[in-house]
């Protein structure tokens, strides 16, 4: 719940338990809009290999970055996460398989000094292609 002040400033945040007691209040905060990090259509994407052309980085952090993403072959869709020296991959949806055509949204989080791409696991030769029907990364700071 968010509740304002008379003149439209000191904007208190509270958030009650499901007794309705007051978990938490926040005054003074500022909200910040999302931020567009990624959009792409109708772009030929290749097994195995990075999606975007340079990995996106959190304006604020930890921050959360939500996804929507389709494409036209079913496929797993990998996160490539790196900070430092270390880079992981890991695999959203459980690692099965997104179905052709479909949209999905995930949402994944994202910590001071790590950036982040994707790519596409469709048959592991590092060959064959696919269509990036649609994908959007939008920044969503005001992590709820």
């Amino acid at each position: 719940q968010l509740l304002v002040g008379n003149d439209g400033t000191n904007p208190t945040y509270i958030l009650t338990n499901p007794d309705g007691t007051v978990r938490v209040e926040v005054t003074n905060t500022t909200s910040v809009a999302p931020i567009s990090k990624a959009n792409l259509i109708n772009v030929t994407v290749t097994d195995s290999t990075n999606i975007l052309a340079s990995d996106i980085s959190p304006t604020y952090s930890p921050t959360l970055f939500r996804i929507y993403v389709a494409f036209d072959t079913a496929l797993r869709l990998d996160v490539v996460r790196t900070s430092g020296a270390i880079t992981v991959v890991e695999q959203l949806n459980a690692g099965t398989n997104l179905n052709a055509n479909a949209a999905y949204m995930f949402d994944i989080l994202v910590d001071s000094g790590e950036t982040i791409n994707f790519r596409p696991f469709i048959d592991g030769t590092g060959t064959t292609t696919a269509t990036l029907l649609k994908m959007s990364v939008v920044e969503k700071p005001d992590v709820e």
